[in-house]
């Protein structure tokens, strides 16, 4: 069954989050990765700006005014839009609304855990992924899963979408964003 579609952005915008010159950057002082994978560092500088939306080298989504407001014009909840200091009309896309990855149904691959902050070096699903307690399509509506998956500080979640979310994304022809169906 069809519960929804991965959203996906090519790491096309030729740019990085974390700076190692951001003397704010907060980190773990034992392993040295992020403490924080929200953080928007007051250096960063989107260097292309060519689509709606696209990924920092580290996985961080950033969007457009374009994108943020099809969100509000959709009343999306839980999506969150922190602007970039550096490029107006820009921003970094969060998700609140959350929904757990089932561990039990798909393996992952885990390594170097930290017990300082309590984050693992690198986390791999595999595939195909399934999600805890959805036996049903998900609303219209934006979905980040409770684990981060990647390698050192880039990890983030898995951002997923509901069918009707996807049918009205397809309309608007947002620009560089990738769809993979989520089945259970």
């Amino acid at each position: 069954m069809l519960i929804g579609y991965a959203i996906f952005a090519q790491k096309d915008n030729d740019s990085c989050m974390f700076l190692s010159s951001d003397p704010n950057w907060p980190r773990c002082s034992k392993c040295g990765y992020t403490r924080d994978f929200d953080y928007v560092s007051p250096l960063f500088k989107l260097n292309k700006k060519l689509h709606d939306i696209s990924s920092t080298y580290d996985d961080k989504e950033i969007v457009t005014l374009r994108f943020k407001e099809f969100c509000v014009r959709n009343k999306y909840k839980g999506v969150v839009f922190k602007e970039l200091p550096n490029d107006p009309g820009f921003f970094k896309l969060e998700v609140k609304n959350i929904i757990k990855f089932d561990t039990e149904k798909t393996k992952l691959e885990h390594y170097k855990y930290c017990d300082k902050c309590h984050n693992y070096a690198s986390i791999t699903p595999a595939f195909p992924v399934f999600l805890k307690g959805i036996n049903k399509p998900l609303d219209d509506g934006f979905y980040a899963t409770d684990i981060h998956f990647a390698s050192g500080n880039e990890k983030g979640p898995l951002f997923i979408i509901g069918i009707k979310t996807y049918e009205k994304m397809k309309k608007e022809k947002l620009k560089g964003i990738f769809f993979d169906k989520i089945e259970q």
